[in-house]
Formats: C-alpha cells, structure tokens, sequence
C-alpha cells in the first residue's frame, strides 16, 4: 500500500507562463507523500486523498490534491510545502500510519477464530480426561462383574457425581452406551484376528437366572504373533426356540457379522445334547467336520485302530455265548454270597380293547436280563464310539499322526488331509523327505508333537519352506477339542446376571459378559477408540460433550 508514483523520463509538458514546464520525478524523493496521474497530468497527495472522510478532515481538506489534482508546476515547491504542513495533511499522514501499524480485519478474523477453536479444544481435552477416567472406571468394573448402578440412585445420595450442565453421565442408557463402546471395540479387534483365517465354532446352550434359554459362541482361531490356537468369546444370543434350524440360523447371522461364511468354518465343536449334535437332525449334521475327538492333551494320535479294535471287541460280545458265559459266573458269586435271583415278573401293560400291540414275556431272568441290560449296555457303548469318533475323524487322526512322525511310506492315508485342508499331496509328501533328513526334529505321535512343531518351524524361520506342512499342523491345532471354554461362560454368567439384576437387557448382557470373559483382549483396548466409539452413539434431543478434535 503506497503512493502510485510512475517514473517516466520526460513526463507531458504545459505552457504556464512563458516556459513549458512538466513533473518531475525526482519530487518523489523530496516529498514521500506525492502521488501522480499520467491519464490528467496532475499530482496528488495520497495520505489526504485516501483518508480524506477523516473526520478531523472536516471542511479543511484542499480539493487540488485530493479531487481536481494539482498542476500548477511553476509554483510546485511552495505549494507542496505549504501543503504538507496544513492541519489536514498532518491529519491524514496519521491516520493513514495508524492503519498501517493496525492488524488487517482478516488477520483479526483469523485470529478470534484460532481463539475460539483453541478454547474448543481445550474443552475437549478435558473432556476426553474425564471420560478416560470413567472408562477407566467402566474397565474396573466389568473385570469383576461389578454392578453399575445401585439401588439408590436419587439426587440426595451420596454416590452421585457432579458434572458439567446437565451431562452428568449417570442415567442406565449413558452407562449402556459406554459398555457398548468397550463391546463394540473389542470386536473390531476380534474381527481383525480372525480376517483372511480359518476358524472353528463352539456352541453351548443354557438356562440364565431368569429362565431364558442362552446360547454362547465362541470362535477358535490360530494367532500367528502367540503361534498358538486362542478362543475368544463373540456372543451370547437369546434363544427363544432351541431346536436345531433355529441355532443353525443364530450362528449363520453371527459368521455374518464377523464378514465370514460357513466356506471358512474348519470345524465345530458341540456337547452332547441330541439338538446340539444330533447326527439326525442336530446342528453337528449341518456343518462340515464333527470334531468329538482328541479329548486329551497328549494324545497318541497312531493309536486309533485301538478305537477300532474297541468296537469290534464289543461287537464281538454281543452274542449269546458270551452272555451264558458272564451270566454263570454271576450266579456263582451270588451263591458264594448267600444272594438270591429274583422270579422273573411279567407285567402285563394295559393296552385299548381294539389295540392288536403284541407284549413278549421273558421266560427266565437270564432272558430278561440279556436283553434290558447286556445288550442294551453293549448298544449304548458301540453308538457313542460312533458319534465319538466319526471316520472323518479317525483318518485325520490317523494321516496328521503319520505326519507328525514323518512316515513317508504310507502316502495314501494323506489324500484325506487334501480333501479337508485343501493342501497339495504330493507337495506334503515332498516335504516330509526334506524334513526326515534334518537332525534334531520334534518326534513323537502325540498331540504335544503338533505344537513342538509349530515352535520347530517358527524359531528356524521355515513357516514357508513347507507350507503345507505348516498348514495341515495349524488346522489341525485349531479344531477344538471340547466345548469347556462354553461351560467357564456359564459359570461367569450368574454372576453378571444375578437375582439382583435378574431384568438385565440383553444387549448389555451380552457386552457385559464378553468384556468381563475377554479380560485379556479387553487391557489391549485403545481408550481413545473407544471415546470416538462413544461419540459417535449419538441419539435425538440427547446433549452431550464435545470430544471430537477439528481436523
């Protein structure tokens, strides 16, 4: 901002007097404050003509250097030091230096709102320090199943803390809200385990304190980073119904939430309930593998045609000789103990006059008992080993025990292997020959082997020097092998459902007791996902602090 003074080498000459005369340039060092105009030949002074509506100005300003323009040349000088000591000019130069040392109106602007956002800011801040505080709080509280809220809840008690306006977070729906958030969260991170991975299911069902049928998922997966299968808790659904298509349907929308189809189940594991798994019509029969196998931590996994041998012993016994043969020596010891054999009593059933039902009587009490109970007993030994241990499972058991022992000459049993864990056969085999001839392997058939592998592979950096190897080892580390994990849900749930808080909503049911099962997982929570977590729950007519920063 300045004077427009243009340099020109000769500048438009006039006649005044009896000389022609023009501007000159050098006046611009003698007087700072001029100003000319090429378009009407005439100068100005600049501090006047731009802050002539000074109110100081008022009736003293001198037209010619602030409208017409002056021209006079002849008599430049004079009137130029006559004019810069006038009170108007003297006005105008200090106006005009007060603006220029002045801040520009943009630059307040700029400034009041730095302020404002810096205060906004510092609010938040504070605000974020106290919800750290309370979820700090939430965190002690959910670890020990704690109650949230008790039976005085009034303004008068005692218990309350005071907060800003009317945000006090106190109420049940504040409090759901933050449980929510530490849910919410937790199964983000869960969901980001279990990506791009295979997993198992566990499912159990049970009765809650208020008589509601509870179903509890669990997820099994192998955790790269621990080299080792983990489980965690994702659910716990509210089964109106408990029949099979009905848990089948629950455990589908659940896979769905966590962007996953049954393709990416491996394995499900079940208790012994007929719906749960029924070979029928239970859920087991809907999904891929049964795994009611490997119920000991060290399993001989070679040692399976001895559940073979089992069965065809007992089928061996379940004929009459066998029965004679036990009967007489029970009736030897009944004599040398002085016991007598009940008579054989045959009841006869009431039946319809027009019912035409045959009734079979037994003739002796070595008749009856062979058939209620030897044979019954046998029966019921030979179909739990069949539900027990399906085929499937016996070959898997079967070919991963041949593997881990590096047999390399029954290949056959390793198509199984194939078909399940999508793995190449010849490229397994392959890699058992490399792996037969390095010194100081894990050996050994037992399930202990499986994990001594996965240590073997990771230390020496060989995860992908056999990678179907390592695939087969990691699948089969992930089937689970009972559904404990399902029953120690169980035994925490009376403890957050309660008679005392028996009308527990579902939904903070669920977070709750996942948050207080998942204690692990839960001190790995970032405090700061689960505030943005919080703020984003927002709810009509529902005021709340600011916590949000202003990218």
């Amino acid at each position: 901002m300045g004077p427009f003074q243009p340099a020109y080498e000769i500048y438009p000459r006039t006649k005044q007097g009896n000389k022609n005369r023009a501007f000159q340039k050098i006046w611009y060092t003698q007087y700072t404050w001029l100003e000319y105009s090429p378009a009407i030949d005439s100068a100005f002074c600049f501090p006047c003509r731009s802050f002539m509506g000074n109110q100081l100005n008022s009736g003293q300003l001198d037209d010619a250097f602030t409208k017409k323009g002056f021209k006079g040349w002849y008599r430049s000088h004079l009137s130029f030091v006559n004019h810069q000591k006038t009170k108007s000019h003297m006005n105008s130069v200090s106006a005009m230096e007060s603006f220029l040392k002045s801040t520009p109106i943009d630059q307040v602007l700029d400034e009041e709102k730095k302020s404002i956002i810096k205060k906004r800011e510092a609010d938040r801040l504070h605000n974020r320090a106290l919800m750290t505080r309370l979820i700090d709080i939430s965190l002690f509280l959910v670890k020990g199943g704690l109650a949230f809220r008790g039976h005085d809840e009034k303004k008068e008690s005692f218990n309350q803390e005071s907060g800003k306006q009317n945000a006090q977070y106190l109420s049940n729906r504040i409090q759901n809200d933050m449980i929510t958030s530490l849910h919410t969260v937790l199964l983000k991170k869960v969901k980001s385990d279990v990506e791009n991975t295979k997993i198992c299911i566990i499912a159990d069902e049970t009765s809650d304190v208020g008589h509601h049928e509870q179903l509890s998922i669990i997820i099994r997966h192998f955790d790269l980073q621990k080299n080792r299968p983990v489980e965690t808790l994702i659910g716990l659904k509210r089964m109106t119904s408990v029949d099979a298509e009905s848990i089948f349907n629950m455990l589908t929308s659940v896979l769905q939430q966590f962007s996953k189809d049954w393709s990416t189940v491996l394995a499900v594991c079940f208790d012994g309930a007929s719906t749960m798994s029924g070979s029928i019509s239970g859920v087991q029969a809907r999904f891929l593998i049964a795994s009611k196998s490997l119920q000991s931590s060290n399993l001989d996994l070679t040692a399976v045609q001895l559940i073979n041998s089992l069965e065809k012993s007992l089928i061996s016994m379940r004929n009459s000789e066998q029965y004679d043969e036990m009967f007489d020596k029970c009736l030897e010891i009944c004599e040398v103990h002085g016991i007598e054999i009940p008579e054989v009593r045959n009841r006869k059933v009431s039946t319809k006059v027009d019912s035409i039902k045959n009734q079979h009587m037994f003739v002796s009490k070595s008749e009856e008992l062979k058939v209620t109970v030897y044979y019954k007993t046998l029966d019921v030994l030979i179909n739990g080993l069949h539900s027990r241990f399906t085929q499937e499972s016996l070959d898997i058991i079967n070919a991963v025990g041949n593997m881990i022992s590096l047999e390399i000459h029954q290949t056959n049993l390793y198509v199984v292997l194939q078909t399940i864990f999508l793995i190449s056969h010849e490229g397994l085999v392959a890699e058992l020959r490399i792996l037969k001839s390095i010194p100081n392997v894990p050996n050994g058939p037992s399930t202990k082997a499986v994990y001594d592998w996965l240590d073997f592979l990771k230390e020496n950096q060989r995860q992908n020097v056999f990678p179907n190897f390592k695939k087969v080892l990691i699948h089969f580390a992930t089937i689970p092998v009972t559904s404990c994990s399902c029953e120690r849900v169980f035994s925490k749930l009376p403890i957050v459902k309660s008679k005392l808080r028996s009308t527990m909503l579902q939904e903070r049911l669920e977070s709750f007791l996942l948050l207080f099962v998942e204690q692990e997982k839960l001190m790995n929570v970032q405090i700061e996902e689960v505030i943005d977590e919080f703020k984003s729950m927002n709810y009509e007519r529902e005021r709340r602090l600011d916590y949000k920063f202003i990218n």
